[in-house]
């Protein structure tokens, strides 16, 4: 089994990170209103990333999680 690595995000992967980050808070059972209402929390900026303000973990060289 791969090890899992952290390293700084890049800016081009915004979008995964963000489809993760509502999938997962979707695995919780939250209704799409809900989850609607928490569009903007979840949703991962270019701008973030470039401030260096964001790690990911993968694990051959699929996306795991982020923080």
């Amino acid at each position: 089994m791969a090890q899992i690595r952290l390293r700084s995000a890049v800016p081009c992967k915004a979008g995964r990170i963000t489809e993760l980050a509502r999938r997962s808070k979707g695995y919780w059972g939250y209704d799409r209103e809900v989850l609607d209402r928490m569009r903007d929390m979840l949703t991962m900026n270019t701008d973030q990333i470039r401030d260096g303000l964001v790690v990911v973990a993968e694990q051959d060289s699929t996306l795991l999680g982020h923080y």
